[in-house]
């Protein structure tokens, strides 16, 4: 998961080194940034409800978690096959509320449409977050651009003839709206959607390795079937 904070500093140092020789101080407005960035939090919370957000969150912060994989959960599965009591907790999702179910008794009928369910959800949740980070990505252009012209609104209004020398960094601020709109969405949160993207594929692979782990010890399958599985599915 280095990729990650190495690209985001490799982005400010390319900002910075494109700008060499303009005063950073032209780019700091509050105007602009209460549009653009209250404006996109704004936009999140009237388009995405509280449960999206929050799966939202959660997989954000996962980028920043080394990905789970089969060796990480092996010796669970392996005490599960040979006794599915021997494991009280994990740190997979799936696995978690497959031995809830077994604590509660489910039947192995039950168990099967109950664990594909869930899995199903997981899968569903990052679907959903990754759809609202896509969709949120379309506004803060339009943010900027609305403030850009909030302030050529207000410069108009306010020029006369004795203040035009102050029409080019009136100008100059206007434009950090559009900036920052353009910077919001095409530096930080398209990527981070595509990123998420791609861990959401990986995840969903991943869960189903793990579902059909559990479905082969749910059928109290022999163990060394299941370890056969395991090991197959840590090589693919």
């Amino acid at each position: 998961m280095m990729s990650l904070p190495l690209g985001l500093v490799l982005f400010v140092i390319i900002i910075f080194g494109a700008a060499n020789g303009v005063n950073v101080s032209n780019y700091m407005n509050a105007h602009a940034a209460m549009i653009v960035l209250g404006g996109t939090v704004a936009v999140l919370l009237v388009g995405t409800s509280f449960t999206v957000i929050k799966s939202l969150g959660t997989n954000i912060m996962s980028l920043f978690r080394p990905r789970l994989g089969m060796k990480d959960v092996r010796d669970e599965l392996m005490k599960m096959a040979d006794n599915r009591s021997a494991v009280k907790t994990s740190k997979d999702p799936l696995i978690v509320y497959a031995l809830s179910l077994w604590e509660r008794g489910e039947d192995q009928h039950s168990f099967q449409a109950l664990i594909s369910q869930y899995r199903d959800k997981l899968e569903g949740d990052d679907n959903e977050a990754i759809s609202a980070l896509q969709n949120l990505a379309k506004y803060p252009p339009a943010l900027g651009m609305m403030g850009t012209v909030m302030g050529m609104i207000s410069l108009f209004a306010s020029l006369g003839s004795s203040n035009k020398d102050q029409l080019g960094p009136a100008l100059g601020i206007a434009m950090t709206a559009t900036f920052y709109g353009l910077l919001i969405a095409n530096a930080i949160l398209l990527p981070l959607a595509d990123r998420l993207l791609v861990e959401s594929l990986n995840r969903k692979k991943y869960f189903g390795f793990v579902y059909e782990i559990l479905t082969l010890i749910n059928r109290r399958e022999p163990v060394n079937k299941i370890n056969e599985e395991i090991t197959t599915r840590e090589a693919a």
